[in-house]
């Protein structure tokens, strides 16, 4: 037991000693990467904290720190993401009716669950890469993104088609009908698309509003 204890300790101690070196090394990356992106700070600073991240992650991973070490894996979670951005996609469009419900009317909602990682970067890398045509409301339980701009809710949508075309731009948030009819999702200020996460569920639930026109392009709605 002495023995096998003894072992730990001294890995243990590598493993520290690892650490401070990497940590080092990472500085000095920090500083040469300061010079290559002509003094951009902002740059450098979400590229390092990015990467010390990664370091840490795949430091506690060999270092004997996590249990089951062997299920512990780093990933991309941008194809997941793109994913489920498609079947949001579909399940918004699959809701668009020619003739709407008497109780809610031309008006649709659905619960998903997402994955807190994967709603995170939807909405602080995607549609908080600007302030254009949103809002957000953050609570300890819940986090409320209301689109108010199409435009927006668009460029939300086609990012799934960042690695190849699954819906073309023109056609997202649209559905047409065999009799020539559409429907279409609107967006605005009095007809908001709002995106709620439970952050202790992991679910999301989407509410929005949807127009419909006949053959003839007479608003039915």
């Amino acid at each position: 037991m002495l023995g096998a204890h003894s072992i730990l300790v001294k890995n243990k101690m590598a493993a520290l000693h690892l650490k401070r070196e990497i940590r080092a090394k990472m500085l000095g990356m920090k500083v040469f990467l300061f010079k290559r992106s002509k003094n951009d700070e902002k740059f450098v600073d979400n590229v390092f904290k990015e990467f010390s991240v990664l370091m840490e992650t795949v430091l506690e991973k060999h270092d004997g720190l996590l249990a089951h070490v062997e299920c512990h894996e780093i990933v991309d979670i941008w194809p997941m993401t793109r994913r489920c951005l498609q079947k949001l996609h579909e399940s918004i469009l699959r809701r668009l009716q020619s003739t709407p419900t008497s109780s809610s009317p031309y008006c649709c909602s659905f619960t998903r669950e997402v994955p807190k990682e994967i709603f995170n970067l939807i909405w602080k890398r995607i549609i908080s890469n600007n302030s254009f045509g949103h809002t957000v409301n953050i609570t300890p339980c819940r986090i409320t993104v209301t689109i108010t701009d199409k435009r927006k809710a668009t460029y939300l949508f086609n990012r799934m088609n960042q690695d190849g075309i699954i819906t073309e731009k023109a056609k997202l948030l649209k559905k047409e009908f065999r009799d020539g009819g559409v429907a279409e999702v609107l967006i605005s200020e009095t007809h908001p698309f709002i995106l709620k996460y439970s952050l202790n569920t992991e679910v999301l639930s989407i509410s929005y509003f949807y127009g419909f026109w006949n053959s003839f392009g007479v608003p039915q709605h």
